[in-house]
């Protein structure tokens, strides 16, 4: 732990990983022995160990009450680090029903048995400080020393606005507008029906075919409007990121949402880009709106259309306050996270 505090980058950071996620299919679900009893060699082989994190906790219900139970017996304290509360299932019917089950078991009885628990919103801090006492809030981080350094890219024509990431699961075969976890829809939608005048959207994630696979009757309206770059590796995003105005997003407000944090967010505000939002989950906590961001209504194309008419100094200025105001970046947290540890 000492180690960790004094790191000045996370590569100084010494780690030992392992990575058991969710079982994919039938099989992996009967073999979640095997991969605990691997697990178990890995940790026997770790002199002195006192922690283990459970980052994510991807894994099933009946592995991790196997590892805490374990470590409880060898006096390991066990942290949990949780993002989700019960995301998406992909797969058949049984599939989906086994891992709505399995995950709700962890959520509201497995993580609750931890030492120490890293939650990303204030909604699970809420939900877990009553069967936890050792509980801290800490959003999505990043190590502003690995991004490109921050430059005012001068845009004279238009504003340039970027979606990344993917809104829905490509792979699926069936998927309703309500339940795409970015609802890029609407903002297609809005910034159509504004005209695109003074602005553009690039789309980074999904390909054109992949987005008109869910909506197939957007076809003609994005035909010469929104371009679609499909997946590129995250350097290369990152550098192309840095060349826009504003990264905008929008999410529908339920448990999924307030449960969770944006990543994209804080990759965002590792490249001086203002993020045009809805308020979902501690969103308001970092997006001081009109300052370094603006938080709309899912359907506020007034708002929109306001933001869209900012002048060239104004949004330059935004990008400024973004670098000052980034509170992603890991170091913020260094103190915040020993003190948890001395909790433990």
């Amino acid at each position: 732990v000492g180690k960790i505090l004094r790191a000045t980058s996370l590569d100084e950071i010494p780690q030992l990983i392992s990575n058991y996620p969710y079982p994919s299919g039938l099989k992996e679900w009967i073999n979640w022995k095997q991969k605990y009893e691997q697990l178990l060699s890995v940790i026997k082989t770790i002199d002195s160990l006192k922690y283990i994190i459970l980052y994510a906790t991807p894994c099933i219900s009946i592995f991790l009450k196997k590892i805490m139970k374990y470590c409880k017996k060898n006096n390991i304290k066990i942290i949990t680090h949780i993002v989700d509360w019960i995301p998406e299932s992909k797969g058949n019917i049984f599939i989906k029903i086994g891992k709505y089950i399995d995950s709700n078991y962890r959520i509201r009885y497995i993580n609750k048995k931890s030492d120490g628990i890293i939650v990303v919103s204030n909604f699970f801090y809420n939900y877990y400080i009553k069967y936890c006492k050792n509980v801290i809030v800490i959003p999505p981080l990043i190590d502003l020393k690995k991004f490109p350094k921050f430059s005012i890219k001068y845009n004279k024509s238009k504003i340039k606005l970027v979606y990344f990431g993917e809104p829905f699961p490509v792979t699926a075969k069936k998927c309703r507008p309500s339940r795409f976890k970015d609802r890029i829809d609407i903002v297609v939608d809005m910034l159509c029906k504004l005209g695109f005048k003074n602005y553009s959207l690039d789309i980074f994630g999904i390909s054109k075919q992949e987005y008109l696979k869910f909506m197939p009757n957007d076809k003609k309206r994005i035909r010469n409007t929104i371009k679609f770059y499909g997946k590129i590796t995250r350097d290369e995003l990152l550098k192309k990121v840095m060349e826009y105005d504003f990264l905008i997003f929008l999410r529908e407000s339920n448990k999924v949402t307030q449960a969770g944090f944006p990543s994209k967010i804080s990759e965002a505000f590792g490249c001086g880009l203002p993020v045009i939002t809805t308020q979902t989950s501690d969103i308001n906590q970092y997006i001081n709106d009109g300052r370094n961001g603006f938080i709309i209504g899912i359907n506020d194309i007034e708002k929109l259309k306001e933001i869209l008419r900012l002048d060239r100094k104004t949004i330059n200025r935004m990008k400024e306050n973004v670098v000052k105001s980034n509170r992603f970046d890991y170091h913020h947290y260094i103190d915040k996270f020993s003190k948890f540890m001395e909790r433990l």
